[in-house]
């Protein structure tokens, strides 16, 4: 009887279904076929995989960097004023929407909206509506029932209603409101003297009347620090200021300015609307500018002055750019020419063109200021007014700067410059048939949005327009997308957009600009 042989082991090998090639009986050499041994190809490809795996974590993980690099740069756009939120037009609807006559004046504020306003009996009055919803949050009166006042806007549409604007820190109100008129024709030339004018400051959180004081009418008030500074002509021609702190209801300071030796006086002109007035005063960062016909004074906040000019012309309004930059943009032949304040305190040469106004800086290409007229696009240094470069475009009054790119809107074009060589990145062609927001642009940190006409559709009414908003890439300026908004009335002459508590307002003024209509849009 033969003996059983021993057990041996047996390799288990999953892949034992597929024919290969039987080593010679030595055990060496290869396989027949040039095939590799299964335990090996089994080594390989796991290797294989390994290493594929290794590149797909990589991937993913530079991915996730980007993406929250690229998020981390949204979140601090998106903290600017002027930055709307994330726009995506899947989502986007209106939100709500209010008319108003001539007889208010709004003015955006941290997620809402406030509104000076006349009513059709002459009471005088300022709000605040929620930015998300337009609701009322509160709502003070200002004045009482004028029936001279009344039958002014029931004669002419409209009256100058308060005009109200925030401290700079948002805490308070302050509305510089003018009533108790005397019996007077309604003419819309030219406005009556008031019996009074006061300024009211209000708390911007409940819209309680925290102080008031009377003030000379005429004049022009604007908030310097924690003071309102009221500037206005006194009886022998010298222009006196007044600061009045509202929270103690005291007079912080007050002084009269020094007129320039060799000076000469100026005719006194009635107060006419929307002229200026005889003597204007606007704060710029932490500076007062004011201004008469014939002088500038640069004041401090605590009423020192710092510098004194000679004004351009009466129609010249002063501002100040980035990096500190005085300008002096004269509106009096039709186009604005612009004058740059020198290091030595001169004006200048006027020339065609004006200020490009950001109205998103997120403070990149510091030192830089940009203009804007004659065909081109001009940096020049914010310090000495030198050229920094020049770029040919139609270009446009505001603009926006974004991680160094200067982004332009006209009619007829979309311009991308590295605002600190000039090199013009893209360029993208407008339809100016449809262009609705000539030189306006706004955008959510991802994409530039415009406001266009869109096409009619069978069953229109011949007085109505179709408005659409469109996305471009702030890349290379390609169309990314659009989408149409709510129709309005033909009888709208122009459309501007702004910023409200990250949502997007577009406010439609009929073509007599004493109404308008305002919608806001956001995420629903």
């Amino acid at each position: 009887m033969t003996r059983p042989r021993p057990m041996q082991p047996v390799l288990l090998d999953d892949e034992a279904h597929e024919p290969t090639a039987s080593a010679p009986p030595d055990g060496g050499g290869r396989a027949l076929g040039g095939g590799a041994p299964p335990r090996r190809w089994r080594t390989a490809r796991l290797r294989w995989l390994a290493a594929a795996l290794v590149v797909v974590v990589g991937l993913v993980g530079a991915q996730q960097v980007l993406d929250s690099r690229e998020q981390q740069r949204l979140d601090r756009l998106r903290a600017l004023p002027g930055v709307l939120d994330a726009v995506d037009p899947a989502l986007l609807g209106d939100l709500w929407s209010m008319e108003s006559s001539g007889s208010s004046t709004r003015i955006s504020v941290p997620d809402g909206l406030l509104e000076g306003m006349v009513g059709s009996d002459g009471a005088q009055a300022v709000r605040l509506l929620d930015g998300g919803t337009g609701a009322e949050v509160w709502s003070t009166p200002l004045a009482a029932v004028d029936p001279h006042v009344s039958n002014a806007v029931a004669a002419i549409g409209y009256w100058q209603s308060p005009v109200c604007q925030t401290v700079p820190d948002g805490s308070l109100v302050w509305c510089v409101v003018s009533d108790e008129y005397p019996a007077f024709t309604p003419d819309f030339r030219e406005w009556p003297t008031p019996g009074r004018t006061r300024i009211v400051a209000v708390d911007a959180t409940t819209g309680e009347v925290v102080a008031e004081r009377a003030t000379a009418p005429g004049g022009s008030t604007a908030a310097l620090g924690d003071n309102l500074v009221t500037c206005a002509e006194a009886d022998d021609g010298a222009v006196a200021l007044q600061a009045w702190d509202p929270r103690a209801d005291r007079t912080a300071w007050q002084s009269t300015l020094p007129t320039p030796p060799g000076a000469q006086d100026h005719e006194q002109q009635p107060v006419r609307t929307p002229a200026r007035a005889p003597v204007a005063c606007a704060t710029a960062d932490d500076m007062l500018a004011v201004m008469d016909p014939s002088h500038v004074w640069l004041v401090s906040e605590d009423g020192q002055v710092r510098r004194t000019l000679s004004a351009l012309g009466p129609e010249a309004w002063i501002d100040r750019l980035r990096g500190g930059l005085w300008t002096a943009v004269d509106y009096s032949s039709g186009s604005p020419m612009t004058s740059l304040l020198r290091a030595d305190g001169t004006w200048g040469e006027p020339v065609g063109e004006q200020p490009v106004l950001l109205s998103v800086d997120d403070g990149s290409a510091p030192g830089l200021c940009f203009t804007s007229g004659g065909g081109q696009i001009r940096a020049i240094d914010c310090a000495t007014t030198a050229q920094r470069w020049a770029q040919q475009s139609f270009g446009g009054a505001s603009g926006l700067l974004i991680d160094g790119t200067l982004y332009l809107s006209t009619s007829v074009d979309v311009l991308a410059v590295d605002a600190a060589s000039g090199e013009a990145k893209w360029h993208a062609q407008r339809d100016a048939t449809v262009s609705m927001s000539a030189d306006e642009v706004i955008t959510d940190g991802h994409q530039l949005l415009m406001l266009e006409e869109a096409p009619s559709t069978a069953g229109d009414a011949a007085d109505v327009e179709r408005l659409e908003l469109v996305a471009l890439s702030m890349a290379d300026g390609s169309e990314s997308w659009r989408t149409p908004l709510e129709s309005s009335p033909s009888r709208y002459g122009w459309h501007s957009m702004s910023e409200l508590g990250g949502r997007l307002a577009i406010t439609s003024t009929e073509n007599d600009h004493f109404s308008s209509t305002t919608r806001v849009y956001g995420h629903r």
